[in-house]
């Protein structure tokens, strides 16, 4: 039986750091959700913690940390730290 997306994106999150998000690849509706919902908290109609289940919705995640946000934030470029 193939296995189900959340699965699979279960296994690429354990062998991601653990600072960093397992995003979709090659999915160009996560990707643009994602920025959404980054831009959304950068301009403070989300909280931190929507942010992280957003993220994790649209990357078909169980959980995504705040610190991982934060720190994908830093990497993209939205953040200077």
């Amino acid at each position: 039986m193939p296995k189900m997306l959340y699965e699979i994106q279960a296994e690429r999150q354990e062998a991601f750091p653990p600072d960093r998000i397992a995003f979709l690849r090659r999915n160009w509706d996560a990707a643009g959700e994602d920025r959404k919902s980054f831009a959304m908290y950068m301009c403070g109609q989300i909280d931190l913690s929507r942010l992280c289940i957003e993220i994790a919705q649209h990357n078909r995640l169980d959980y995504v940390s705040e610190e991982q946000a934060l720190n994908e934030l830093k990497l993209i470029g939205w953040v200077n730290d």
